[in-house]
């Protein structure tokens, strides 16, 4: 046995916790030979894993006790500690969110004891006083939907690629004419078709992201405006999603589909961008009913919407600087013999409120605005 054994034990070790509940225990400690402790501390925090990267949240500490140990002698040290109002525990394909309680004791000679227990905090309808937190606010890497960008199909990455992969190509042409080689040469035809192939894959990839929409806009008029009720919405609630389309031209319309979608987003080590490190774990989507083969003369515009039922069950937003769960509304309007148009809305899905609050039907703090709004 070591020199010291701690021990950490729950008042309610069966029960599942909830944002806001009281945390309570208390730290046993064993030693089998006289020893000093200079600090006995107790605390309590929330951690996010997902593939070797590990966030944590802001870490709630005391100290238990500070003192001579001897053998022989039962010490139980209580704790306590109120949980913040989220974020809940979640357990997915690659991110973890794990609270746990961990008790560390120093003694002479700068040996050193800790132990940890994980223990759940479930989702549970929150009250009128409670306010959700998807994350830790104090932290850098904390986003709300407001923080986060509308995803159009325009992305300066693509084009810079675009430009710089016919630069390389433009490049190589040069070398093959400059040298003089036959264009029967492997080598030479090698330079050729390598570059060409990757031009045609990053081409296809500068319409889907640049042009497209640009080119729907076209039909559909600039000022074509699809946008959400509130940047948060509550599980168990629905949000109103609204498409404006201007008068500015003619255009046969075959359907608007909406869809909400969540994906668990994940930095990796050595990745800069981390979308492409996004894994979707819910996707659900409706036609607006209006919109089914929908002829709008130039001249004459229209606004569609439609109410999204939010699951109660679903997993609430998480966000931290490494990792997050992620919802969103797409908009995809299909128009006829010619290229669609879409984009994607950020929104933060919150715990449901208790239908007995007074303020059920009420939207979460500063989130009446649009969520376009928000991010002006």
């Amino acid at each position: 046995m070591s020199t010291c054994d701690l021990t950490i034990e729950f008042d309610q070790p069966h029960q599942c916790y909830a944002p806001g509940d009281i945390v309570s225990g208390y730290v046993e400690v064993d030693v089998d030979e006289p020893v000093q402790c200079q600090e006995l501390q107790i605390s309590c925090q929330w951690r996010a894993v997902a593939d070797g990267i590990c966030d944590e949240g802001s870490r709630q500490a005391s100290t238990l006790f500070s003192g001579p140990w001897s053998p022989g002698k039962n010490r139980q040290y209580p704790f306590e500690f109120q949980l913040p109002d989220g974020p809940c525990s979640y357990a997915g394909h690659r991110l973890d969110v794990d609270w746990f309680v961990q008790a560390r004791a120093e003694y002479s000679e700068g040996e050193s004891a800790n132990t940890e227990r994980i223990f759940d905090v479930a989702p549970r309808p929150l009250t009128a006083e409670q306010s959700y937190c998807t994350g830790d606010p104090a932290s850098g890497g904390h986003q709300t939907a407001g923080d986060r960008e509308y995803k159009t199909t325009t992305q300066s990455g693509c084009l810079t690629t675009f430009w710089l992969l016919t630069g390389v190509l433009c490049a190589m042409l040069l070398l093959v004419a400059i040298s003089g080689a036959s264009t029967e040469s492997p080598i030479s035809l090698l330079l050729i078709a390598v570059p060409v192939a990757l031009l045609a894959v990053i081409g296809r990839g500068f319409y889907t992201t640049i042009l497209r929409n640009k080119i729907a806009e076209m039909q559909l008029g600039k000022r074509l405006f699809a946008d959400i009720e509130t940047a948060a919405v509550h599980a168990g609630d629905a949000l109103a999603v609204t498409v404006d389309i201007p008068e500015e031209s003619t255009v046969h319309i075959n359907e608007i589909t909406v869809a909400l979608k969540a994906r668990e987003w994940v930095r990796e080590p050595t990745d800069t961008d981390g979308e492409s490190q996004s894994i979707e774990i819910f996707d659900r989507q409706w036609v607006l009913p209006d919109s089914l083969d929908r002829y709008l003369a130039k001249g004459q515009a229209a606004q569609l919407g439609i109410d999204v039922d939010i699951p109660a069950d679903t997993a609430p937003s998480f966000s931290c600087h490494d990792a997050a769960i992620r919802w969103s509304v797409a908009v995809y309007i299909d128009i006829e013999d010619w290229p669609n148009w879409s984009e994607e809305i950020p929104v933060d899905i919150l715990l449901p409120q208790r239908s007995d609050s007074t303020s059920e039907n009420s939207s979460p703090p500063d989130s009446r605005a649009s969520a376009r709004a928000a991010q002006r």
